[in-house]
């Protein structure tokens, strides 16, 4: 293709590439390139280019690279890294053609494949946006345009909306594998995420709520276990009052992270508990500025440590700032902004393990969180994501030998050169006639050795990645890469750490001991080990019972409470769950687990009685515990899924259905319709006041009775009509 100016660009563009979604190749049928008619585009079917899917792997690796551009070199280790160079090169010159000659083709007959030789390198590039459409690129082009406008003082919502409408779909949703699309993919997506909350912050600014939900309802659709997206429409639906219904979309996505061997996030796990708990949210802004902030860490932690998490902090802020990364920061009424960094990581055989520190968790900056990541198997990882030092460890005899002295032989081929170069100037002319050697040939021939050793560990490197890359999987040992091997898998949350326990060496023997010793770890997964048990008793029965002092008392005041409330879990935890009554409560409870689909059955008969009656639809109800166990003065709950209040909400509640509950509301003292502890916002409710065994009773009785009234006044209704009939 010629090289073409600024006058010379169409006014639409010769081609289209779709990248979100269904991968398709468009061409726009012939055409005057100055013409003003709508563009007419045709598909470009598989069978313009034989069929060949090395040709159209060429142009998606090309797609994914800077400016579009790549050398031949790169190309063909990238699409053909087990083969030898001779047979790639041929292989690579004739898909290359095809994707010129047969593809990249237009109406004008020129190709929008260039080829470029500067230096004696060969490098391949796209036409340009204007010529070559593209949207990916696009979708960036118009986000950084966004931006501008939005730095002027203007509204970018016109241009967010196409950006927005322009990703449908993964991007080469079917080379999601490949290592050659994870750079451009991150960037797009990072790109999806700025423009989708920039959209649900204008709507939300302008009061359009519904759009907003929308927005992040589709979003969730395409990408379900997406966390940040989860948490604000969690918010926003806190915020109208259906907490319930964010609470369903959390345990929905608990539920699919659990299929894939994860968990939530802490700031996730955090923000379901506060809307559980009925906590005031407040989203913290993006630009996140933590001025006089003191954080102190538990003992073991140096101060090197908490710089260096600091700094670490910071350094992903301010990318949070420049590359928009949505990160959502929540906080808790009367404790002010959370923070959630790292503080350490450490490896131990096949794991990784990672402390974070989250200054909003349930005890604040006295509780460390252990996530963990099990390393991937090496047979299944490609050779091409190993490092050629760990491939190298690796190579087994005599291939390695053979490596060795081919290295040398090329060493020594590029070594020859140079050393040439320095004897010329060690025998110059002028060191002839004077024994001391002038100060421009000592700093050349430094130059020159420098230039040397630069070359050599530059050849080095890449003769043995090239060399390695070629080798069967078989050369290698496997033990060797297992061990070698940094590639990990999903991280999983592992364990939470309170008070005194939250130390660097408790943790670090704990991870030790959870990576070696498999019998341990098997318990630990199974949560059979006695902190496990412990643990879930003390996070169970914190905030039921020291809830309400928390939000009127100041933190340090709840913080030592709840040190001590851990304590005294910590000593009696065996007997509490030894507990006859214990047992038997958490066998009912367990024998349930609350799932948003289904209606709790324990609570199904009220329900069913009361969306019979007529002005009356429910929306959201909880069966909740079957009961408290008493223990030294605390009313314990048993660790279950179930709230610790039974409740119904409605969707609908006509004023004739609402006076009658009200009149038979003081005849059921197990009802009230109160608002949930905590600043529930669900107003139109009926909740237990504490025995919820009674309160599903009395629901049930509380229907019937409704319904036997409003049935009673229909009768009268048609006897009076009756009556006035035959009169």
């Amino acid at each position: 293709m010629k090289k073409t100016g600024e006058q010379d660009r169409p006014i639409y563009p010769l081609m289209r590439v779709i990248t979100f979604g269904e991968f398709r190749l468009e061409r726009l049928i012939a055409a005057p390139l100055n013409s003003t008619a709508a563009p007419d585009y045709a598909r470009i079917l598989p069978e313009e280019w034989d069929n060949r899917s090395s040709a159209l792997l060429l142009l998606k690796v090309l797609l994914c690279r800077e400016e579009r551009r790549a050398s031949k070199e790169d190309l063909i280790e990238t699409i053909w890294p087990d083969r030898n160079a001779m047979n790639a090169e041929h292989a690579f010159d004739s898909v290359a053609s095809i994707l010129r000659r047969r593809v990249l083709w237009t109406c004008t007959g020129e190709s929008l494949l260039l080829t470029l030789r500067t230096s004696g390198s060969t490098s391949f590039k796209l036409a340009a946006q204007p010529f070559l459409w593209i949207d990916a690129d696009a979708l960036l082009a118009l986000s950084t345009q966004s931006l501008r406008v939005t730095s002027r003082g203007q509204n970018p919502l016109v241009l967010l909306e196409k950006a927005h409408a322009l990703a449908r779909g993964e991007f080469l949703e079917d080379d999601l594998e490949y290592a050659w699309t994870q750079g451009r993919r991150h960037t797009l997506n990072g790109a999806r995420r700025r423009i989708l909350y920039k959209l649900v912050d204008l709507h939300l600014k302008e009061k359009r709520v519904w759009q907003a939900e929308e927005l992040l309802y589709t979003f969730l659709e395409e990408y379900p276990t997406d966390e940040d997206a989860l948490c604000r429409l969690m918010i926003l639906l806190t915020e109208q009052g259906r907490r319930h219904e964010a609470l369903q979309l959390y345990r929905y996505t608990v539920d699919l992270l659990r299929e894939e061997q994860r968990g939530p996030a802490p700031y996730t796990r955090e923000l379901a508990a506060s809307v559980r708990r009925g906590t005031a949210l407040k989203e913290q802004a993006t630009n996140y500025v933590a001025t006089g902030t003191t954080i102190a860490l538990p003992p073991g932690w140096s101060r090197s440590t908490t710089i260096k998490a600091l700094r670490q902090f910071w350094r992903r802020a301010l990318q949070v700032q420049m590359i928009v990364v949505s990160l959502y920061l929540y906080s808790i009424a009367g404790r002010g902004s959370t923070m959630r960094m790292e503080v350490d990581k450490m490896y131990y055989d096949n794991y990784q393990f990672r402390v974070e520190l989250d200054t909003g968790a349930e005890t604040g900056t006295n509780q460390l969180m252990v996530w963990f990541a099990e390393k991937m198997n090496s047979a299944t990882i490609p050779l091409t994501h190993f490092k050629p030092d760990q491939l190298l460890k690796a190579l087994l005899e005599p291939y390695k030998s053979s490596f060795q002295i081919r290295l040398e032989q090329e060493k020594s081929h590029h070594r020859r050169s140079f050393q040439e170069e320095i004897g010329l100037q060690c025998s110059s002319p002028a060191l002839s006639k004077e024994r001391i050697v002038p100060v421009k040939v000592k700093r050349r021939i430094h130059d020159l050795r420098k230039q040397m050793n630069t070359a050599l560990q530059r050849l080095e490197a890449d003769f043995t990645h090239r060399t390695l890359l070629t080798l069967d999987r078989s050369c290698f040992d496997p033990g060797i890469l297992q061990v070698e091997s940094r590639l990990f898998g999903n991280e999983r949350f592992l364990r939470d750490f309170y008070f005194e326990e939250s130390s660097k060496q408790h943790i670090r023997n704990f991870c030790r001991r959870f990576a070696n010793d498999e019998a341990y770890r098997q318990r630990v997964m199974t949560r059979e080990v006695s902190w496990a048990k412990r643990n879930a008793l003390f996070l169970r029965n914190l905030f039921p019972i020291f809830g309400e002092q928390f939000y009127s008392t100041n933190s340090y005041e709840y913080e030592n409470k709840a040190r001590n409330f851990f304590h005294w879990v910590n000593q009696h935890y065996e007997e509490i769950l030894a507990l006859p009554d214990y047992q038997k409560l958490q066998q009912v409870d367990n024998a349930f687990i609350p799932d948003a689909r289904v209606l709790d059955p324990a609570i199904r008969p009220a329900i069913e009685l009361l969306n019979r009656i007529p002005g009356v639809t429910t929306r959201y109800s909880c069966q909740g515990v079957s009961g408290k166990v008493q223990f030294q003065g605390y009313n314990l709950l048993a660790v279950s899924e179930h709230d610790e209040y039974a409740y119904v909400s409605f969707a609908r509640l006509e004023q004739s259905a609402k006076r009658t509950i009200e009149e038979l509301l003081p005849q059921f003292p197990a009802i009230t319709d109160a608002p949930l502890p905590g600043n529930f916002t669900l107003w139109s409710i009926l909740r237990s006041t504490g025995d919820n065994i009674r309160f599903r009773a009395e629901l049930v009785e509380l229907a019937q009775r409704v319904l036997d009234r409003v049935a009673g006044q229909g009768d009268n209704l048609l006897r009076e009509n009756n009556t006035s009939f035959v009169s």
